[in-house]
């Protein structure tokens, strides 16, 4: 049995495409959490996206630059839309 129960919390992870993002992001499905992935390589994460959906994860993604303020925007409105937190 597992210490952490993250079911039903919602994370957006930057930097999701590899290294220690992907990394994080990989533990927390792990532990029951849905992630946003974020990051501008849309083919990496795809990648982290498919490798968290073998493990029975849940994730989304979304390609683009976080020092926009209008993508930053976009990506809390669709985390917000399909987790509704």
């Amino acid at each position: 049995m597992n210490q952490y129960n993250l079911t039903n919390k919602v994370a957006i992870i930057t930097g999701a495409s590899k290294g220690i993002g992907k990394e994080i992001a990989l533990q927390l499905t792990k532990y029951g959490s849905n992630v946003m992935l974020v990051a501008r390589d849309s083919s990496a994460l795809k990648k982290t996206k498919d490798l968290i959906s073998l493990n029975k994860g849940t994730a989304e993604i979304y390609s683009g630059d976080i020092s926009n303020p209008l993508v930053f925007n976009n990506i809390t409105k669709q985390t917000l839309d399909k987790w509704k937190k």
